[in-house]
Formats: C-alpha cells, sequence, structure tokens
C-alpha cells in the first residue's frame, strides 16, 4: 500500500509527496532543532561543565580540570569568580587560574599533599556571577602514597 499526501498550497495542488518522504522531512527538522537547541547558551544566567568527571590522584599528585561556563545573553559580559561551593576533605586543595574575570574557562588545578587520607570524595567546582553560584561535581579518588624514584 503506497499512501501519498496531495498538499495544497492557496488553492493549487502540489505534485503529490509520499508519506515517508514527509514524515522524514519532519524527522530531520525536528533533529535539527534539537542539536541547534544542545549548542545554544542557556536562556537564563549560566551553567557550568568541567573537562572530566573523575580525577585520580596519588599523595602528593596535582591534575587540572578545564572549568567551562556557559553564559546566557544577559551574563555574556559579567565577570565571573571562579570557586569551590562544596567542602574540601582534609589534604586536598584547589587553584583556579584564572581565578576571575570575563573569561568563560578556568583552570581548576586539584593538588593533594602527601599526608593525604586516601578515599572517594565529590568536589563542586563552578564559578559566582551577580550572587548566583552554579557548580559541577567531580569525583576525586586519593590513593595511598605517592610514587618516589629512590
Amino acid at each position: 500500500m503506497h499512501l501519498t499526501a496531495r498538499i495544497c498550497v492557496y488553492g493549487r495542488n502540489l505534485n503529490p509527496i509520499s508519506m515517508k518522504t514527509l514524515v522524514s522531512f519532519f524527522l530531520f527538522m525536528v533533529g535539527v532543532s534539537l542539536v541547534s537547541m544542545a549548542q545554544e547558551a542557556p536562556a537564563k544566567e549560566f551553567t557550568v561543565s568541567l573537562s572530566t568527571e573523575t580525577v585520580v590522584l596519588r599523595a602528593g599528585e596535582s591534575q587540572t580540570v578545564t572549568v567551562t561556563l556557559n553564559k546566557s545573553r544577559s551574563f555574556s559580559k559579567a565577570k565571573a569568580e571562579f570557586v569551590v561551593t562544596s567542602g574540601l576533605p582534609q589534604g586536598l586543595t584547589v587553584v583556579f587560574d584564572p581565578a576571575s574575570g570575563l573569561e568563560s574557562t578556568s583552570q581548576a588545578t586539584l593538588s593533594v599533599a602527601k599526608d593525604a587520607t586516601p578515599g572517594s570524595y565529590t568536589v563542586a567546582l563552578g564559578a559566582a556571577m551577580f550572587g548566583k553560584k552554579k557548580a559541577a561535581l567531580v569525583k576525586v579518588e586519593i590513593t595511598g602514597a605517592s610514587l618516589t624514584k629512590n
């Protein structure tokens, strides 16, 4: 069975189009809309994303995580202060570079002291703008003593 749709525009009939073609075109347009929505800036305020969701560090080591802000139009010119919005376990420090500015990215260097307690921790890295704080979570695994050469 072959279904066709006759399209009528302003009283004029156009060539019949198969339903399969019509449905394919519709699904294509929906897909294009979804992809473009995913790449647009948020409607309000800002969102935070990280370059990784998990960091594994030995005591005495450091690793960098990129913190990226996706700013809405109203926040596009806002100065951001990059912050840790959760508590940090003893022996873990975070330093942002840059710590503040108009930039939309910052490098957060996570460093573990040699005497840090091994374990699994969740740390919220983010930013503050116009009195709003937002963050994304990174899981930090601290393992035993660092490997050193004798």
